[in-house]
């Protein structure tokens, strides 16, 4: 039963992950993008930032792109790191009734 909990876990975990990741991109893709009000000699009387906004150009495209090629590798390096916590737990487990063994004979 333990075994499946952390499985459950782990699948919790990826699906926040992934769920968090396609609200950044999809729902909130203007906040991450520099704007003319948060430079530092802004003026306190400029206009709302949504009429500063630059439109979107290709080198805004490409960060997304970047940003999206990074959140899924993240996802992969965390599954390859969970996958070796259990590779070295079982490989321990393995040693320990190795050594028992060894010890009974």
């Amino acid at each position: 039963m333990s075994k499946f909990i952390w499985i459950l876990l782990g699948l919790i975990l990826i699906g926040g992950a992934v769920a968090l990741g396609g609200y950044r991109n999809f729902y909130e893709p203007n906040q991450r993008t520099r704007s003319v009000a948060s430079a530092p000699s802004a003026s306190r009387s400029a206009p709302p930032v949504s009429a500063q906004r630059a439109p979107q150009s290709a080198s805004q495209g490409a960060s997304l792109n970047f940003d999206t090629v990074v959140n899924v590798l993240n996802v992969v390096v965390g599954i390859v790191g969970i996958w070796m916590t259990f590779a070295g737990m079982r490989m321990q487990r393995q040693a320990m009734q190795m050594t028992d063994n060894r010890r009974q004979r």
